[in-house]
C-alpha cells in the first residue's frame, strides 16, 4: 500500500495526480491500494462537495472529543509496518463481483430516500455517487480491510450488509448530522430536455442496468450521437454507472 498526504485546498502535485488516475508509475501493480490523507485549513467546507470532502473515498467528521497526538512520527512501529504489510497480502475474494456492486447500488438509493436526499446525489458528482468506480468501490474497500483484520477469505452479501451499516451508513449518519445544512435536499422536478426522452424510455423499459449496447442498438440517434447524449445526461446527473458498461437511472425518473 502507498500513502499520500495533500493540501486540500490546492491543487493536487502532478505527481500524485497521475498517481491515482492514471496508474503510470513503474512499480504499480494492478492491485496495489493507494490511500490519500487530505488535510484543509478551513473549520468548514463550503458544501459537502468541496474538498476534502469531495476527495475522500467517504466523508469523515472526526468526532470533537478525538485528540490528535501530533508529538508522535507518522511512522508506525516496525511491529506494526509488518503487521500492515503481512496484512496487506492476504487476498480475500469478494464473491459475485458485479452482483456485489448492483446491491451495494441499491443500498445506495435506499440511503438517498431514507434520508430525503436530492436523488442527484446518485450521480457522478454527488454526495453519495453510486457509479460502480466510485462509493461502491470504496465500499469494497473497507470490506476488503475487515476480511484481512477478521480472516475472512470469502467476502458475500453478509460481509458487505455489514460494512454497510456497521461503517458506511454509520459514519454518513455522522456527517449528516453535523453537516445537513450542506447537503443538498430534493428539488423541484428536472426539466428534461426533449434529446434525452429517448434514452430515458429504453433504460425505464429494462427497468434497471441497462448496457450501453441495448441503448445504442435502439436509441433514434446515430451510435456517436447516442454517446454524446448519454455523457451529457451523466454530467446532468441522470444517470449512472451501476456496474460496469451499464447504465441506471436515477430514482426520480422512474
Amino acid at each position: 500500500m502507498d500513502f499520500f498526504s495533500a493540501n486540500a485546498d490546492k491543487k493536487l502535485p502532478h505527481n500524485i495526480e497521475v498517481f491515482l488516475t492514471k496508474r503510470t508509475h513503474p512499480y504499480i501493480k494492478d492491485f496495489d491500494e493507494v490511500s490519500l490523507s487530505l488535510h484543509s485549513k478551513r473549520q468548514k467546507p463550503m458544501t459537502i462537495m468541496d474538498p476534502p470532502c469531495s476527495l475522500s473515498d467517504i466523508p469523515t467528521v472526526i468526532p470533537e472529543e478525538t485528540v490528535i497526538d501530533r508529538g508522535k512520527s507518522a511512522f508506525p512501529e516496525p511491529d506494526s509496518f509488518k503487521y500492515m504489510i503481512i496484512q496487506h497480502m492476504k487476498t480475500p475474494i469478494i464473491k459475485n463481483y458485479d452482483g456485489t456492486l448492483v446491491e451495494i447500488v441499491n443500498r445506495l438509493e435506499k440511503v438517498t430516500e431514507d434520508y430525503g436526499l436530492d436523488p442527484t446525489h446518485l450521480s457522478r458528482y454527488g454526495f453519495l455517487n453510486a457509479n460502480y468506480n466510485a462509493r461502491p468501490t470504496s465500499i469494497l474497500r473497507e470490506a476488503l480491510a475487515y476480511a484481512r483484520a477478521h480472516n475472512i477469505n470469502i467476502i458475500d452479501f453478509n460481509v458487505i450488509d455489514k460494512i454497510f451499516d456497521d461503517y458506511f451508513e454509520w459514519n454518513l449518519n455522522h456527517v449528516y448530522d453535523v453537516w445537513e445544512d450542506l447537503i443538498k435536499k430534493p428539488t423541484i422536478p428536472l426539466s428534461l430536455r426533449v434529446e434525452y426522452r429517448d434514452i430515458i424510455r429504453i433504460i425505464r423499459k429494462y427497468e434497471k442496468d441497462v448496457s450501453v449496447e441495448i441503448i445504442k442498438s435502439e436509441a433514434k440517434t446515430e451510435p456517436h450521437e447516442t454517446e454524446r447524449l448519454l455523457k451529457e445526461m451523466e454530467r446532468a446527473g441522470l444517470i449512472y454507472w451501476s456496474s460496469p458498461g451499464r447504465y441506471r437511472l436515477i430514482p426520480s425518473l422512474f
